[in-house]
C-alpha cells in the first residue's frame, strides 16, 4: 500500500468519516477513495491539494517514505516569478524537488558517499551593498575560484554539496531555492530557460538566498536586489571588471561588452549594472547605458549577434552517481530507468553497459 493511501485511511478513520463521506467532499466516487487508500490509484495534484485542505495537513505529510519524511522549508523565488507559478503547479514542483533530492540521497547512501554542506559565509552579516561585495569576494576565496571566469556554475554548486534540480515550466519562472530538513540546500532551475547567462545568474542569485545572512531590517525587495548584486559580483568581481574595461575611458563599445559576456558568462545588461555597482559609471550613465543597450539590442545586435558563453550548465551529479551504481551492480537497470524518467534501452545507449571489473 502506498504511503499516501495509508495516511489517507488513517486520517479518514481518525475523523470517523465513511468512504462515501470523504468521496462526497472530494467530489469523486466511493470506489475511487477505496482505490486511493489501497494504493491502486495515485492522486492528481488537484486531488492531493483538496485532501490537504480537508485534513489541514501539509503536502509533505503524504510523502512516500513513512519512516523518514524530507520536508521543504521556506521557498525563495527568483524575482517575482512566484506570481507565474499557480498553487497546484507549485505543489507539483515541490513534489518533484522532494523526489529528485530523495533519489540523490538514496544513491549516495547506496554508494557510501557522505556529503555535508558548509556555508562559506556563515560568519558574515549583510547590511548593505559593501557587505554584498565582500561576501562575493569571500565566497570566491573560500571556494578557491580564483580570479578567472567560472567555467560551469551548476557543476561548481554540485561539487560544493548543493543539490541542483531542473524542472520544466514556462520561461517566466527562472528558479527557486529552499532547504530540506534545515540542512540540505537545494537550488531549482527551469530546464526551459535557454539563456545560459540567465541560468548562471539565477543559480547564484538562489545561492545568495541560501547562504547570505541578511539583517532583519532589510525588506524582501532589498534582499532580492542584494541577491542580484551578489550574483553579478560572483560572476564578474570588481577588480576583473575594471581590468577588462580599463581606467579613464571616454567611451565603451558594445563589442567590448559582448566580449566580456562571452568570457564571463554574464549578460550585457548585468555587466552594465556591475559597472554602476562598482562605481565605474554614475547613476546617470547607468540610465543612459541601459537606454542605449535597448536601442543596440533592437538594431545592431540583430546583425552582429549578442555573443554566447559556452557552458553546459546542467546538473550531472545524479547521472554520475547512477552510472557508478550501475557499474558496481548496486542498482538494477529498471530502477535506473525510473530515476532518470527514461527506458532501459535508451539508458544503455547513453551510458553503455560494458564494465571493467576491479578484483582485489
Amino acid at each position: 500500500m502506498e504511503a499516501f493511501g495509508i495516511r489517507l485511511k488513517e486520517l479518514r478513520e481518525k475523523y470517523q468519516m465513511t468512504l462515501q463521506q470523504l468521496a462526497d467532499q472530494l467530489n469523486i466516487s466511493k470506489q475511487a477513495v477505496h482505490r486511493l487508500e489501497s494504493g491502486e490509484m495515485k492522486p492528481s495534484s488537484e486531488l492531493l491539494l483538496n485532501v490537504c485542505e480537508i485534513f489541514n495537513k501539509p503536502y509533505e505529510y503524504f510523502r512516500d517514505n513513512i519512516d523518514k519524511r524530507y520536508q521543504l522549508e521556506q521557498i525563495c523565488f527568483r524575482h517575482n516569478s512566484e506570481k507565474e507559478v499557480k498553487l497546484v503547479t507549485l505543489l507539483e514542483i515541490k513534489q518533484e524537488i522532494l523526489d529528485e533530492v530523495t533519489y540523490f540521497i538514496n544513491l549516495e547512501n547506496l554508494l557510501g558517499i557522505e556529503r555535508t554542506f558548509e556555508n562559506p559565509l556563515a560568519d558574515l552579516g549583510i547590511n548593505n551593498k559593501k557587505d554584498v561585495e565582500k561576501a562575493a569576494k569571500q565566497l570566491r576565496k573560500k571556494w578557491r575560484l580564483g580570479s578567472v571566469p567560472i567555467a560551469d556554475v551548476v557543476e561548481t554548486l554540485e561539487n560544493k554539496g548543493i543539490y541542483v534540480v531542473e524542472v520544466q515550466h514556462n520561461e517566466e519562472f527562472s528558479g527557486l531555492s529552499t532547504m530540506m530538513n534545515d540542512e540540505i540546500p537545494v537550488i531549482v532551475l527551469n530546464k526551459n530557460v535557454k539563456s545560459i547567462e540567465r541560468k548562471r545568474l539565477t543559480a547564484i542569485h538562489e545561492l545568495g538566498h541560501l547562504i547570505l545572512k541578511f539583517s532583519k531590517h532589510l525588506n524582501e525587495e532589498t534582499i532580492e536586489r542584494y541577491c542580484n548584486h551578489f550574483a553579478g559580483a560572483v560572476l564578474l568581481p570588481e577588480e576583473m571588471l575594471w581590468e577588462e574595461l580599463g581606467k579613464k575611458r571616454l567611451g565603451i563599445s558594445f563589442s567590448e561588452l559582448k566580449r566580456i559576456k562571452e568570457t564571463y558568462g554574464i549578460s550585457i545588461q548585468a555587466i552594465i549594472f556591475r559597472a554602476s555597482e562598482t562605481g565605474y559609471i554614475s547613476s546617470s550613465d547607468l540610465s543612459s547605458w541601459l537606454n542605449n543597450y535597448e536601442d543596440w539590442k533592437n538594431n545592431e545586435m540583430k546583425i552582429i549577434g549578442s555573443g554566447n558563453f559556452l557552458a553546459r550548465e546542467k546538473p550531472i551529479r545524479k547521472e554520475n552517481l547512477l552510472i557508478r551504481a550501475l557499474a558496481e551492480k548496486r542498482i538494477m537497470w529498471s530502477k535506473a530507468a525510473q530515476i532518470m524518467h527514461s527506458n532501459i534501452d535508451t539508458l544503455k545507449m547513453a551510458f553503455g553497459s560494458a564494465v571493467l571489473e576491479i578484483r582485489n
